[in-house]
């Protein structure tokens, strides 16, 4: 999988390469009289504008400074494709984050501004699912406890660090907010519930915030089963977030659907303080 990091990395190792090229060559010349590599007189075949141009000679050192000639112009080919496929990525990373249903709010999530130490383990093992998310095998996380413990900021970052590092494509929902969606688009039959479950079906990464709050009934469970078993079919990981524990959410949720996510997520359960509070209550 190409990454910025991998692009980056693919980069700066041909403009080395590039460097000790122009270096080596740069230490010869080679329009000279006598070849620099053997001694060897070369033959004066122009002298145009009063340059001597001279014919190199077929000694080793100056196939091997041919070579390297050739070398370098393919090795600034490859520096312009790649700087080139990094601009596109960028503004591709851009694009998906404008369609993903990330806030604005969540958009400056990373995990550089979590605050890791009321929540060190929540916050360790996000960052491994982030970063190990190219050998993802259909796992996923279950990030469970309290408000303000920082549930929807891990899965956020989850989602920009895939988007904004990884180009990975990723789609973000509160859970009861996709829900009035797909259902009004039912009711005036504007066609977008189809897009949406569709997305949400096919996005590597689906994310759903503050899951349990919704209103269930036999139309919410159908959806929600329909996401979740095409997901597991098709060995696709989610993230999801709940003020609920684990054994409140077996309440809440249909018994197919529980069986898939519990089978495939690691649950994290997430004990801080509400850092929205945590000015207002005392140390």
């Amino acid at each position: 999988m190409k990454t910025r990091l991998s692009l980056i990395e693919t980069k700066k190792s041909l403009e080395d390469r590039a460097s000790t090229l122009v270096n080596f060559m740069s230490t010869n010349e080679v329009d000279a009289p006598n070849c620099p590599f053997c001694g060897k007189e070369q033959e004066l075949i122009a002298v145009p504008a009063g340059n001597p141009v001279y014919r190199p000679c077929d000694c080793d050192g100056m196939k091997e400074y041919i070579k390297a000639k050739n070398q370098l112009t393919e090795l600034y080919r490859l520096i312009e494709e790649t700087g080139v496929e990094l601009d596109m990525c960028s503004v591709s990373a851009a694009r998906s984050l404008e369609h993903c249903h990330l806030g604005e709010r969540f958009r400056e999530c990373s995990f550089d501004n979590f605050d890791k130490s009321y929540e060190e383990t929540a916050f360790k093992t996000a960052l491994d699912f982030a970063k190990n998310f190219p050998e993802n095998d259909g796992s996923g996380l279950i990030l469970v406890g309290p408000a303000g413990t920082g549930k929807t900021h891990l899965a956020a970052a989850i989602s920009n660090y895939l988007v904004k590092e990884l180009y990975v494509p990723v789609c973000f929902w509160n859970y009861s907010e996709a829900l009035d969606h797909i259902r009004r688009s039912f009711r005036d039959n504007s066609g977008n519930a189809k897009d949406i479950i569709q997305k949400m079906i096919d996005s590597p990464l689906l994310v759903l915030d503050d899951l349990g709050k919704e209103k269930r009934s036999e139309w919410s469970d159908e959806q929600m089963y329909r996401i979740i078993n095409t997901r597991y079919i098709d060995k696709k990981p989610i993230v999801i977030t709940s003020n609920f524990d684990l054994e409140q959410l077996v309440g809440m949720l249909d018994q197919s659907v529980l069986s898939r996510l519990f089978g495939t997520c690691r649950a994290v359960k997430m004990n801080g303080i509400d850092y929205r509070l945590r000015e207002y209550l005392p140390s």
